[in-house]
């Protein structure tokens, strides 16, 4: 694993009073993939950066480049939701909120993303679903004027899992950042607004509307959170 560090973690705009800083990481990624049909698939040359059509054509309009990889070095993975001949229709890390676009289906391999992930702002609990075991557990969410988005119908989905090199710091032990972007925060630091669920150093927050936007965990799920893997799948309710 490829270490990182002074990440200006997007996700750590969601947090209050401990946002001046970004936490040192270590990026967990799965295995090569197995070439079996799935629901997302992993950029096959991570280097490469992909063109966004709005077709499944070559000749299409390009709407968006975007990295093979995300900003801590993970290959970018994106769940499937439509093919064409030698095209994958992909939904797309990048904003708006659940924006898609069509990718040539040779530039990935497909994975199976394991879990999925639902967090009820309304009662400031998630279920984390993996391996047929479930864990529920209470959450922080966003304050009234930084508030968490919700996934509508177009889930959200991970993009990275983190391991924290300050297990005790800000964010815990672990961290996922997540396809989502806040809808009242631009940009934060260095980072674009990315909304992620992640630890905290405090415990007192959880149940609490306090952060900027992202949703903070118990140690507990926070540790079931680093056994997913990106492309898991994020339900985010009212």
């Amino acid at each position: 694993m490829r270490r990182y560090t002074a990440m200006a973690l997007a996700l750590a705009a969601s947090m209050t009073g401990g946002c001046e800083g970004a936490p040192n990481a270590t990026t967990t990624t799965p295995a090569p993939p197995p070439a079996v049909a799935a629901r997302t698939v992993t950029a096959s040359h991570p280097a490469t950066p992909i063109r966004v059509k709005a077709s499944p054509s070559p000749t299409g309009a390009t709407t968006v480049t975007i990295p093979g990889h995300t900003r801590y070095g993970t290959p970018l993975t994106m769940p499937v939701t439509g093919t064409a001949p030698g095209w994958l229709q992909v939904q797309l890390p990048t904003r708006p909120n659940g924006s898609s676009g069509w990718v040539p289906a040779d530039a990935f391999h497909p994975v199976t993303a394991t879990g999925h992930i639902t967090v009820d702002l309304s009662d400031r609990a998630i279920t984390v679903t993996t391996l047929g075991a479930t864990l529920r557990g209470r959450v922080a969410v966003g304050a009234p004027q930084w508030p968490t988005p919700t996934t509508g119908a177009t889930d959200a989905y991970v993009t990275d899992v983190l391991r924290l090199a300050n297990t005790s710091g800000t964010y815990g032990a672990y961290a996922l950042g997540l396809s989502l972007h806040s809808d009242t925060l631009t940009e934060f630091g260095s980072g674009d607004g990315q909304i992620g669920i992640h630890g905290t150093s405090q415990p007192d927050s959880i149940g609490k509307a306090v952060s900027h936007g992202c949703i903070r965990v118990t140690p507990g799920v926070a540790q079931r959170l680093a056994t997913l893997t990106p492309g898991t799948r994020v339900t985010i309710q009212p």
